[in-house]
Parts: C-alpha cells; structure tokens; sequence
C-alpha cells in the first residue's frame, strides 16, 4: 500500500473506513464475475441477452436497467463497457452462482462479499476498499493473487534494520512493457527474492478482461477518466441504491486505486453523484499525480493458449442454460422500425367526454442499477 485515506478527520473519527468499512461495491465487482466467464471458454465478443430476468415471483425482485431499456442482444464487451444489469444477471445465471462464487473466491474475497444469488453480480454483498484492490491487483499484474502490506521496513533509534517485510510478488518484468529508462544494473550485494505469489488467474483472461476494462473508459460509464489523456488506464463505476455509494475502481501498470465516496448512516450522496462522475472524480484526481511522469505502458499479447476451467459446482436452484455461447463474428444489428403515416380522415366532432382523472403509476423498486 502507497497511500490511504480512511476519513477526513482523525480526530473526529478514528474508524479506518478504507479497511475496516463493509459497503456494497455496486458494479464494480461485475468484472470478477465477467472473469469467471472468460474463464470457463466464452469471449468478449460472445453474446448474452439484455432482457428481463425470469425470476421466481417469491423473489419479489424486479431488476432493471438504470435507463430502463433493453439493448437484446449484445456482446460481453459492451455490456461491461455500458454496465447492462440485466446481461449481467442473464450471464450470472448462464455460469451458475455457486459455480461463480466457487471461482471468484481466488481473488481473496470471502462469502461476505459472495452471497448465494443472482444480486451478487451488481454488487450486493460487502466489502472494504482495500479488499476490493485486492481483487483488482489480480488483472492488473497478469493473474497473480497479491495480499496488500503496510509495513515495508522497521528500524530502531540507532538505524539497524529489526524487520524488513518479504511478501509474495508478482512477475515484475512478465505483464506490461514499458518506454522508459533501462533496468539499471542490480546493486553488488542484492537482496535476497520475495517468494513468487500465487497465479489465481491465466493470463489470458487478465488479458481479455484489461481490454475488456479499457472500453468502459473508451465507450461506457467511464468516459470521463479520459480527460487524463492515457491509453493505459483501465477501470468500472460503481453505484448502489439512490445513490448511496460511489465507487471506482482501475489500475495501470504500477498502480491500483479503489475510490468510495459516501456516509456512515447510509445517507443519499444526491442525484449525479454515482461512481462514473463523483467517485471517478476522486480517483482522477490521485492519478493525475501519480502519474507524472511515467510514459505510457503496453500491455503484451501472453503466449500460448487460454486453458479453459471446466470445474463446476451444483446449482439446483437454477434452471439448466440455455445453450453453449454463442461468439458473434460482427457486430450485433436489430431490424430497424418501419415507421407508418397514419391516415387521417376528417368526421363530425364526437361529443367533449370528461377525462378521467389520471392515476400515477407505481414505480418499480430500483435494485443496484448503475448510474451513468
């Protein structure tokens, strides 16, 4: 860990929010289950269907979009880039939910943040910034699974060194290519390795979901990060009910960085607070700085081929999938709607009948949509 920020007052609170808090991330923990898709053999131009939700009525649940539309038939890629909450669900559904926890557990979150349905995918369960970098560390340094550390080194008053931290690492030279500076020569007397941390995730994957990441700032909720003027930075909006929680969260090829905005009571941030604008405003901000003079990095193409999880978990709750993906070649068109010219013909004035007096119409709960 580089930096932290818990709150904007020790004094008037000492609870460590970025590691002690447990909010909902909102969309910004589909990647993971977009991750575990990649994973068993689809890809991010494979097909899933942004449609209504076959739900049981018990459920008493009606999920929706945040703009209440439907787009059918759309790619992987789009629906993370635009954050479509129901070709999340639909996907979560294709996969199987215990299956899906039984794989995302890799990136170090515990059943607190996995809980057994169809919500888990927008975001429902609970976790801390710091948890949620964990997880996000996994695709930014090609698949391994890091655990953050805050202590690099204690010394006493007379400078000798009594503890110097050794934790496991990722392959620093394996992932991303960068312009700069030669390597220089290692120093005479080098340090002994840190251990080499554990690969959760193929390469492959870590790839496709980079890429995957970087059309959320190209085309979708995250559009705004472009005002950085970087190639190289990748991440997803995240928003829960009314506006409570914003968050971002993205890397590049030395940082991650996890920003939430919100209350301790739970209060309504406001209308145009959500994860793409106020959230992604924070993280803009500390990577502007952070980046300061570092050149722009390229991420490699991995070698060899992406070895496919086939292990499965039982989902009795969930009905069997439809088919196997289906990996669209173009891009997905719908018919265009044949607009008719009514015909009007003129007749007598009918007689003025009172118009009833309008009913408003209930509103439909909104359960974890992604603001834009």
């Amino acid at each position: 860990m580089r930096a932290l920020v818990s709150g904007y007052s020790f004094n008037d609170t000492k609870f460590n929010r970025a590691v002690d808090m447990r909010r909902q991330p909102g969309s910004s923990f589909k990647p993971f289950v977009y991750a575990t898709a990649l994973a068993k053999g689809w890809k991010p131009d494979s097909v899933i269907h942004d449609q209504t939700v076959a739900l049981p009525a018990a459920l008493n649940w009606n999920p929706q979009n945040s703009d209440h539309r439907q787009l059918g038939a759309i790619p992987l890629r789009k629906a993370l880039a635009l954050s479509r909450n129901l070709a999340s669900i639909n996907l979560l559904q294709r996969i199987g939910i215990n299956t899906t926890r039984a794989y995302i557990r890799r990136f170090g979150f515990t059943d607190e943040a996995l809980p057994a349905g169809l919500s888990m995918v927008l975001g429902s369960g609970a976790l801390s910034p710091v948890k949620l970098a964990e997880g996000y560390a996994v695709f930014a340094n090609g698949g391994y699974h890091v655990i953050p550390y805050f202590i690099q080194r204690i010394e006493d008053g007379d400078g000798r060194v009594l503890f110097t931290a050794q934790p496991p690492q990722a392959c620093a030279d394996c992932w991303y290519q960068r312009s700069d500076t030669p390597t220089p020569s290692p120093p005479e007397t080098a340090p002994a390795p840190n251990p080499t941390a554990e690969r959760v995730l193929d390469p492959h994957v870590a790839y496709r979901m980079t890429e995957m990441l970087r059309g959320v700032i190209e085309h979708g909720t995250g559009f705004r990060a472009k005002k950085l003027k970087r190639s190289d930075i990748v991440g997803k909006t995240g928003t829960t009910n009314e506006v409570r929680d914003s968050w971002f969260a993205g890397y590049q090829a030395n940082w991650v960085a996890v920003a939430w905005m919100g209350f301790d009571d739970f209060g309504k941030l406001g209308w145009g607070e959500e994860g793409g604008k106020a959230a992604l405003g924070l993280w803009s901000d500390f990577m502007r700085v952070a980046l300061v003079n570092q050149p722009v990095a390229t991420l490699k193409m991995p070698s060899g081929e992406l070895v496919v999880d086939t292990t499965t978990a039982p989902d009795s709750d969930l009905p069997p999938p439809e088919a196997e993906p289906v990996t669209a070649s173009v891009p997905v068109r719908t018919a265009p709607t044949v607009r008719r010219t009514p015909v009007v013909t003129r007749a007598a004035k009918p007689p003025v009948k009172p118009k009833p007096t309008p009913q408003p119409k209930p509103k439909a709960p909104r359960v974890m949509d992604e603001l834009f």
